[in-house]
């Protein structure tokens, strides 16, 4: 074998190596890509199922009214109150409160949660601050919900009813009448979700939200 013949092989084993080990990489990065997406949008699906049924059980300040057989619940403004956070921090994005009334009237428990952003992570925090928590009730601290946070955003609005003539319910888009009596919200939640920087995880976003429809008023924090 001359010397060019063995240069043409050399060329031609490495030609095929390199395409190889190309092949390889973007099978590598498709694959981590896709366990990726599918890891975040498993927590993503389960985030929303728990934190459906905590807040959408979410009340205003009940509290027995009137003594006797004829005494009613009073119901004291006390809306989910929420701040934009579109550049993730280390802040409070949203909470509430739950208040359940024994048969009497008199406060059996009340349940307080949050949400909060810290280091690209969506947590949440559960606790019990009056009374005793009811069975299946579980206690968190800044509990990890979802990972690797770029965006998160809140899109809010209330329920109301127009009276007179035209008693119905309405969604205000910021056009309806302030005397119109408030009876609940949609809030509707934004996350987009990205690699870590620097991580081996080919760049890629992905968007997702939920859809809540609450029984109280939001508020927008500053």
């Amino acid at each position: 074998m001359t010397f060019v013949e063995s240069m043409i092989v050399l060329l031609i084993v490495g030609v095929f190596t390199g395409s190889l080990f190309y092949a390889y990489r973007q099978s590598m990065n498709a694959y981590q890509a896709t366990s990726w997406r599918q890891e975040r949008t498993r927590q993503v699906e389960l985030f929303w199922n728990i934190l459906r049924k905590s807040l959408e059980e979410a009340t205003n300040t009940l509290s027995r009214y009137g003594a006797g057989p004829d005494w009613t619940v009073k119901s004291d403004p006390r809306p989910v109150q929420w701040r934009q956070a579109r550049s993730p921090a280390n802040t409070v994005v949203l909470s509430w409160m739950t208040d359940h009334l024994t048969a009497t009237g008199d406060l059996d428990y009340r349940l307080s949660y949050q949400l909060k952003i810290i280091d690209r992570r969506l947590c949440m925090s559960a606790s019990a601050v009056s009374g005793t928590a009811p069975a299946g009730f579980q206690p968190m601290s800044d509990r990890t919900m979802v990972d690797d946070i770029d965006v998160f955003d809140i899109k809010s609005t209330l329920i109301k009813v127009r009276e007179g003539n035209e008693f119905r319910e309405y969604f205000d888009d910021g056009t309806g009448s302030p005397s119109d009596l408030v009876i609940g919200s949609v809030a509707e939640l934004f996350v987009v979700l990205a690699p870590p920087p620097g991580s081996s995880i080919p760049a890629g976003r992905l968007p997702l939200n939920g859809k809540f429809r609450l029984a109280i008023a939001t508020q927008r924090l500053p």
